[in-house]
């Protein structure tokens, strides 16, 4: 129920602070209850009939100037409620208020809970607190605490009840049954579908488009692809199909010329391709500035004249040189002479003729070639020693060589070639010691394929030469 309570004067002057230029806040402690109809005025400082004071009291700001109060007495006394006083913590009568008929009644086994709205004209609910009881049970809305009661997970999950409410753990408890529940098609809570549709119905894109898409790797036109952007547009007529670009360009096909033509203002020019491409066609690739390819490979008509070969050419006709061309006979040629002998001229004019059969054969000695001569290219002169020679005919180079070898009587030695070769034609001498005779037989050989040799010497009783030189000739 909503009262109006009326401030005492006495409460006033608590709410004033000590400067007098606002209120402090005041702690309610206690409640005195009275069966008295008490009229409530401004001046009282007690209430009258007063027969219970509780401190059993709570309360809270409900609003800007509202408190809710309540009062507990859980005695065994008994009596009809006509008046209540509200007291604060120093025994100050805060406020009042009283009427004829029974707020309530009391029995003795029964327990007076008091709960009001209490609505102030002229001071602010928040600058009044309550004692450390704080009892106080203001039913529960959406803009305020109060009191409920919590929903057991079954009535969670039952979803029916509009008075309880659901804590957290009983709303996870019931969520999903409930939404399993409904789940399926025809619940409008269908979790398998997006918008009413299974996942296969977006999946068939050719049905979702109404078409099959073109692939953009490549892909083959089954229908005839049309055009619809500005300023583009195609018109058939006839035999002819022409694709507009604007108004003064166009794309045409025409079908009896089997043509693709391009037009450009009032003038239409025909498209390359391979079946139109050739002489009298309009269109000839094979052009260059309008001429064949034959018309540039004829060089003599391109230079006006045939050109003399430059690695050799015979003058079909008189060949000026340089020189006065007005002067005759002896001015002439010292003419030419002088233009033959200027600077650097004469020495490309010299080497110019140089050659075979040119008279002028600086690679010649007495006519003969440097390869027709015999080079020694290699020499090693000494009691053991060779000669190396070279020359074009004979093709590789000829050695020619010598070794002293010291022998004994119906003895051989062994030495070694100072250049050695693998093919050689052999020979032996005698030497050494003066006026012997020198009698016997000898062999000189090749040492296999490590080109040293050998020389055996048999003894018929004559003398026995001290050396014996060996040569050879081969390459």
């Amino acid at each position: 129920m909503s009262l109006n309570l009326i401030i005492t004067e006495a409460g006033r002057a608590a709410l004033l602070n000590a400067q007098q230029t606002g209120t402090d806040a005041v702690t309610i402690t206690e409640a005195g209850l009275s069966a008295t109809a008490v009229a409530p005025v401004p001046g009282l400082t007690a209430l009258a009939g007063e027969l219970r004071r509780i401190t059993t009291v709570g309360g809270t700001s409900t609003a800007d100037d509202i408190i809710h109060v309540s009062m507990l007495d859980d005695s065994n006394a008994a009596y009809s409620l006509r008046s209540f006083a509200l007291y604060l913590d120093d025994g100050t009568l805060f406020a009042i208020y009283g009427q004829a008929d029974p707020i309530l009644i009391k029995t003795a086994e029964s327990a007076a809970l008091i709960a009001i709205d209490c609505v102030f004209a002229d001071i602010s609910a928040a600058s009044l607190a309550f004692g450390a009881t704080n009892f106080t049970d203001p039913d529960a809305t959406t803009a305020r605490k109060g009191l409920i009661e919590i929903a057991t997970n079954a009535e969670a999950q039952a979803g029916a009840d509009a008075a309880r409410a659901v804590t957290p753990a009983a709303l996870a408890a019931a969520l999903l049954p409930l939404l399993l529940a409904r789940d399926g098609a025809g619940s409008g809570l269908d979790a398998d579908l997006l918008d009413g549709q299974q996942g296969a119905w977006y999946a068939n894109i050719p049905a979702r488009l109404g078409y099959t898409p073109l692939n953009k790797a490549g892909d083959a036109m089954t229908g005839t692809l049309g055009f619809n952007l500005p300023n583009f547009w195609a018109a058939g007529s006839g035999t002819r199909v022409t694709i507009n670009f604007d108004t003064n360009d166009y794309l045409t096909f025409d079908r009896s010329l089997n043509r693709l033509l391009l037009g450009i203002g009032s003038s239409e020019a025909p498209l390359w391709h391979g079946g139109n491409d050739g002489a009298g066609s309009g269109l000839d690739a094979d052009l260059l500035d309008g001429q064949d390819s034959s018309f540039f490979t004829n060089i003599p008509a391109r230079l006006g004249y045939t050109p003399v070969n430059r690695a050799g050419d015979t003058m079909t006709g008189a060949l000026t040189l340089p020189g006065d061309p007005t002067a005759t006979g002896h001015a002439a040629r010292k003419s030419y002479v002088d233009a033959l002998t200027t600077g650097a001229a004469i020495l490309a004019r010299l080497l110019g003729v140089d050659g075979s059969g040119s008279g002028l054969d600086a690679d010649l000695l007495d006519g003969l070639h440097a390869s027709q001569f015999l080079r020694v290219t290699e020499a090693s002169i000494g009691a053991s020693g060779y000669i190396q020679l070279a020359h074009a005919l004979f093709g590789p180079d000829i050695i020619f060589q010598w070794r002293n070898v010291a022998c004994t009587a119906g003895g051989a030695s062994a030495f070694t070639w100072p250049k050695p070769f693998p093919n050689a034609l052999l020979g032996a001498v005698p030497g050494g010691r003066q006026g012997l005779n020198f009698s016997g037989s000898y062999s000189a050989y090749l040492n296999g394929a490590n080109q040293d040799g050998g020389f055996v010497y048999g003894n018929n009783g004559g003398g026995v030469p001290s050396t014996v030189t060996i040569f050879a000739l081969g390459n």
